[in-house]
């Protein structure tokens, strides 16, 4: 868990805070993921970023 402290009268970002933290959090679910799945031995086959902002992801592991 992590807290961002900004003062918002200063914000000079060209988006606004709360689409900041939305694509904050989703790039650091998907780097949880990508590692949680690396440590269970699959391999990312695709990775797709959608015009909605969302991200497909295909993994795969072959057993063998």
């Amino acid at each position: 868990r992590y807290e961002l402290v900004t003062d918002l009268d200063l914000w000079r970002l060209p988006i606004p805070i709360e689409r900041f933290m939305s694509q904050l959090t989703q790039r650091y679910a998907l780097h949880t993921i990508l590692n949680s799945a690396s440590a269970e031995g699959f391999v990312v086959g695709e990775q797709q970023l959608s015009a909605d902002g969302s991200i497909e992801l295909v993994v795969t592991r072959w057993q063998g």
